[in-house]
Parts: structure tokens; sequence; C-alpha cells
């Protein structure tokens, strides 16, 4: 003969909403088997309706809060989330993703002071169904803040190089409106910084993207009359950009961090900024270089005891107006297309780079 014996679950402690579980701090997990959870509260109307299940309260003290409802076993539930007192309660949240054994998730702003309840329970607001096995863990993070740097009148300023920067951008508004500065695209108003040139090469990388995407310009002149020195957005969603400018020693320079978009307004978010300055790793040797006539007409010509790779020439706001690979010791640099005026030539070879201003006529 076999003696089976079932074994009946206790009803949970916190059964009811008078004497729902008092969560004093976060993080919070809590397993149970709530199977012999009664529906002693009637079935609660608030929000959608649902069944009387089990019950936790808390203090809310300004932080987002997010309730994960896990590890589900054979019963299909709901998750409410209630302002007020019991039996006299106000919608804060519900969730039901409409399938047996599913998890439920729920995230909400919490407001300082203002006591909240939580019921997790049967899905249904007519039907007295058994709860079940499940995990709770409810943890909390500070909101979004707003950036001091919204808007390019209160441009962080970077006074020295290396810089790094990493904040949380989501409250970033389009307070200037989509910035038009002849870059290849337009972007949002985003967050701002700025800086002076001192005539090196000045990189601006972001990294660290969360959940947004993004585009990186530089800019020179000043707020809302801009004119683009670079500008980087690789398409993808949480990627990083970097953008390289050879800088104007005097000249102020504006960088904006923001959505890539032109016509949508969409939200910023985390991202950590990098600005560094730097020489070429070594000048070419001064008497191995030759470099005439200065001022310019039409034709500008080098030479060098070395390979010069690359010619680049940049007018004074920093932007490339002019490439082209020389791979010789010497050669022509044909500027008749340039307008008049003072510009900034930059040769390589290899690792050496030299730069020097000239006047075009």
């Amino acid at each position: 003969m076999t003696l089976e014996i079932n074994t009946m679950a206790d009803v949970p402690e916190n059964d009811s909403c008078a004497t729902a579980f008092a969560i004093l701090s976060f993080p919070y997990t809590l397993s149970q088997d709530a199977s012999a959870a009664t529906n002693n509260d009637g079935f609660i109307d608030t929000c959608s309706g649902m069944n009387d299940g089990v019950w936790f309260t808390f203090v809310g003290n300004g932080n987002d809060v997010v309730i994960d409802c896990t590890d589900i076993v054979g019963w299909d539930p709901e998750l409410g989330v209630y302002s007020g007192s019991c039996g006299t309660f106000t919608c804060v949240g519900q969730v039901d993703d409409n399938g047996t054994g599913g998890d439920e998730t729920l995230e909400f702003s919490t407001v300082a002071g203002t006591v909240y309840y939580i019921n997790f329970g049967h899905y249904s607001s007519g039907n007295d169904e058994p709860e079940g096995v499940y995990t709770i863990t409810i943890t909390e993070h500070e909101p979004p803040q707003p950036i001091a740097n919204d808007a390019c009148a209160d441009a962080i300023a970077i006074t020295s190089f290396p810089y790094t920067n990493a904040q949380d951008a989501t409250l970033a508004t389009n307070n200037g409106g989509f910035i038009v500065a002849g870059c290849s695209s337009d972007m949002n108003d985003g967050a701002w910084y700025t800086f002076t040139g001192n005539g090196n090469e000045i990189t601006v990388e972001i990294s660290n993207v969360d959940g947004w995407d993004p585009q990186l310009d530089v800019y020179t002149g000043s707020c809302g009359t801009f004119t683009c020195a670079g500008s980087a957005d690789d398409g993808g969603n949480s990627a990083g950009e970097t953008v390289t400018v050879a800088s104007v020693a005097g000249t102020t320079y504006f960088i904006n961090v923001g959505h890539y978009s032109g016509f949508d307004d969409e939200a910023e978010g985390p991202y950590q900024i990098n600005v560094s300055s730097v020489l070429g790793t070594q000048s070419f040797a001064g008497a191995g270089f030759k470099s005439y006539p200065n001022p310019v007409k039409d034709v500008l010509n080098v030479s060098y005891s070395k390979t010069i790779n690359e010619v680049t020439v940049y007018n004074l706001l920093g932007q490339q107006v002019f490439a082209k690979s020389l791979n010789a010791k010497g050669g022509q640099i044909n500027l008749s297309s340039l307008n008049t005026g003072n510009y900034i030539v930059k040769l390589t070879s290899d690792q050496e780079v030299q730069t020097l201003k000239i006047l075009k006529q």
C-alpha cells in the first residue's frame, strides 16, 4: 500500500493589503509560493482590475522604481501598483503580458513621501483564481536630471586637454531648434561644449553611448550662427563617433552631442566625451623642407628629403578645403580654385607632420 500525503501551502503572511510586507530598502527580492493566497480583499477594480493576491508596500523617495516578477510556475499573473490606502486606491500602473507563466515588469517614477502598494495576483477581475510560485525583485535608480550644458549659451568650457566628461543627457531639450550649420546633415540641439583652438589637431570622441543614435558636430562661429568644422554620424544606434579638426589658434569652437535627426526631436541619452589635442608626432626637419612662393597665386611648390604622403589645406575656420595624395619628395600643389585669403597647409610624411600658414592671392 502506498500512502500519499498532500501538503497544502500556507496562506502567505502578505495575503491582504493590511498585512502587506513593508519594503524599507532596495534592492528587494522575495521568492514565495502564493498558491494559498485568498481573494479576501475582493477584486481590485483600480486600473484594469485583477484578483487580490499578495501585497507589498513602500514609501517613495523620488527615484524611479522597477518591479520584476519572474520564476512564475503554472498561473497567469498580473501586477498592479497603487497609491492611496487599502481600499481607497489610485492607479499608478498595471501590467499583464496575457500569458500563463509570463514574467511581468513595471517601471514608474515615485513621488517622495507617497505610500505605494504592490499587488501581485491572478489577472482576472471576474474569476477568483489561484496564484502560485514567483519571485519579485524591486530595484530603484535616480531618474535622469537636467544637464547644465543643455544650450549653446551654457556650453561647458574646455580649458585644458585631455578633457573627459560622462553624463546622461536624456533630459536634454531641443531648445535651440535643429542645428543647420552646413555639415553633411542637420541634427538635434543636444549637449554643448566649447574650446579655443591652439593650432593643434583637436580630436573629439564620444563613447559609452547607451540606447540612442548620436551625431557629433564641431562648429566655429557663435551660438546661432555656426559654420561646420567637422561632423560624424555612423548611422548606428548606441555607436560612438569621432571628429578631428585642425584648430586655428584663438578661434572659438563649439561641440554639439545630440540625436542625429534634423527633423525629428528625439531624446539623447548616456555618453562619455573625450577631447584631446595632438601635435604631429614629429615636425619636418627644418633644413630638409622647402615651400614657395608665399603669397601663392596659383601653385605652391613643396619639397622634402623624404616622401611627402599627403597635403591637406584648411581655411581659418578649420574646414578642409583641399586634399591631395602626393607620395613624392616634391611637387606642385595647384591652389587656383581657392578664394583669396589665409589658409593652413598640413603635410604628412610617415609619422612626421609639417604645417604652414599661406596667403592665397
